[in-house]
């Protein structure tokens, strides 16, 4: 199925979703997952969407391009959120639900937002001016929330009420990183999170019993520009996607340390999404 400049998936039941980038405003594409057949597309009201998250009737789509965000109930829009644009600093690049509410990381304004599904807003949180809040992953038992930061490779721990816990940036980091994707695997023991630039590496941290981050080492991710990245259902296995050297790596995940080994790659052209 040819869809222009697709940068980011989302899976519901039988149906993916893809934003595409391609042009002046965005889309939102649904395809069957057995055939890849197109169900229906729809405009993401902005310019350069970067992330689609779907929860039961809800879809939410961030424009990185033009700052603002949109909630969806079916196939019509509930909610068009803006933070600005790029000109003013607004770079909506991170749309996730928890439960009722949804997360949203403006990497532009520096803040994680928590609005409900109208798209009414109901906490916010900062980081330093400048980090550029890129995306986080929820722990999947402690009321805890993960927030990379793209330019300065901090990543910000908060309480879902939105105390900021911790803030941690081990491996001896480069400056302007690129940090790129942040999961934890599904038992909440182990962080990992990718960086692109002068590193091309993937960091891992150790979850304490309240959600503290522990540095445990850095690897090289296998190839360059580690964008997207995503651990296999059980936590044995980590895989990579290197944009720029058009390939996808697999890690074993050694689950007592946390610790990574290369397993195999293949060639897959400017790999950008990995979801299972």
């Amino acid at each position: 199925m040819g869809i222009a400049n697709p940068s980011y998936l989302a899976l519901a039941d039988s149906v993916i979703y893809a934003v595409s980038e391609a042009g002046g405003c965005g889309s939102v594409v649904a395809l069957t997952k057995k055939d890849l057949r197109k169900l229906w597309e729809l405009t993401s009201y902005g310019n350069s969407p970067c992330y689609v998250d779907v929860k039961g009737q809800f879809m939410a789509v961030g424009n990185y391009g033009s700052g603002n965000f949109v909630i969806y109930s079916g196939d019509e829009p509930v909610a068009n959120v803006s933070h600005g644009d790029s000109l003013t600093g607004a770079n909506v690049h991170c749309t996730r639900f928890l439960g009722d509410e949804l997360w949203v990381a403006d990497l532009g304004r520096d803040k994680l937002y928590v609005y409900d599904c109208q798209g009414k807003l109901l906490r916010d949180m900062s980081t330093d001016v400048g980090s550029g809040p890129r995306h986080f992953d929820f722990h999947p038992t402690l009321p805890v929330v993960y927030l990379l930061c793209e330019v300065s490779g901090s990543i910000y721990v908060y309480s879902r009420n939105g105390e900021q816990l911790q803030v941690a940036r081990e491996g001896n980091l480069a400056d302007n990183v690129g940090s790129a994707d942040v999961h934890l695997t599904g038992d909440g023991r182990f962080l990992y999170a990718t960086y692109r630039g002068a590193e091309n590496a993937i960091v891992v941290y150790k979850v304490d019993g309240q959600g503290y981050l522990q540095f445990v080492e850095k690897y090289p991710c296998g190839g360059l520009h580690p964008r997207n990245f995503v651990i296999a259902p059980g936590d044995k296995y980590l895989l990579v996607a290197n944009r720029d050297s058009n390939n996808i790596v697999t890690f074993e995940i050694d689950t007592q340390s946390g610790a990574l080994t290369y397993r195999s790659e293949f060639v897959v052209t400017k790999p950008v999404c990995l979801k299972f």
